[in-house]
């Protein structure tokens, strides 16, 4: 039995029965039983895409100069509006994101899907710093042109693994933001490794290692493309990591 509760930013609110979005039970096949099968599967079966459905792309302009690239289906008759921000090695095309839009949109909600800085199709816009797991800023920023466009929605802000950091990071200045702290913000952190190192090491052992050696070749990948587009040539290391 699974339940999903989403709190709001309204932390001072002692009456916890509005804070509650949705709560279901769900009931796993057994042939999906444990992570490590719904892992796999979940990345091999992409499952259903965009591609059918009508989006707009819109680039955010951040205050030290760089960029970031958002699709969005607006739905006039929606009253909430999801934000989903991806993982390491990931963008709004990684399959568990387009799976969560499709499903947002099907369920009659207006959905915008995030490229953290210099990711998917953002990487030929401006980036001359990197994403990381304290970029907060970044997703208040994303928020505050969710905001200013879709004025009388419920917003509600969903970043998974190093995203869902970025999104945790992004709540705790949210009480500071002035043109921010007003709006209904709701926030859930999908599997955040709110222990960097302690979720590093995780990855180099046992059967977690094949989700490390993963991650290792998408980011030399990501390394290597990115090199290219900026004219830069990739320094070869003096040592390996090996995982």
């Amino acid at each position: 039995m699974w339940s999903f509760k989403f709190l709001n930013n309204s932390f001072s609110d002692n009456n916890f029965s509005n804070r509650i979005f949705i709560e279901k039970n769900l009931s796993v096949p057994w042939y999906l039983r444990g992570a490590h099968k719904q892992t796999l599967i979940g990345y091999y079966l992409r499952g259903r895409k965009l591609k059918s459905i009508s989006t707009q792309s819109h680039v955010i302009q951040l205050d030290d100069g760089d960029q970031l690239w958002v699709e969005y289906n607006f739905n006039p008759q929606a009253t909430k509006i999801i934000y989903l921000f991806h993982g390491l090695s990931g963008s709004i095309d990684s399959s568990y994101m387009q799976r969560m839009a499709f499903e947002a949109i099907r369920n009659d909600l207006s959905v915008v899907l995030v490229n953290h800085r210099g990711c998917g199709q953002g990487k030929k816009l401006t980036n001359k710093f990197p994403y990381h797991s304290g970029r907060g800023e970044d997703v208040l920023k994303v928020l505050k042109w969710g905001t200013s466009q879709f004025e009388h929605h419920e917003h509600i802000v969903i970043g998974y693994s190093l995203g869902g950091s970025a999104v945790l990071n992004a709540m705790i200045d949210l009480s500071n933001n002035n043109s921010l702290k007003s709006k209904k913000v709701t926030a859930i952190a999908v599997n955040a490794p709110l222990s960097l190192h302690k979720s590093a090491n995780e990855l180099c052992f046992g059967k977690a290692k094949i989700y490390g050696k993963n991650f290792v070749l998408e980011l030399k990948k990501e390394v290597k493309v990115k090199s290219k587009l900026q004219g830069i040539k990739p320094i070869k290391p003096i040592f390996f990591l090996t995982i």
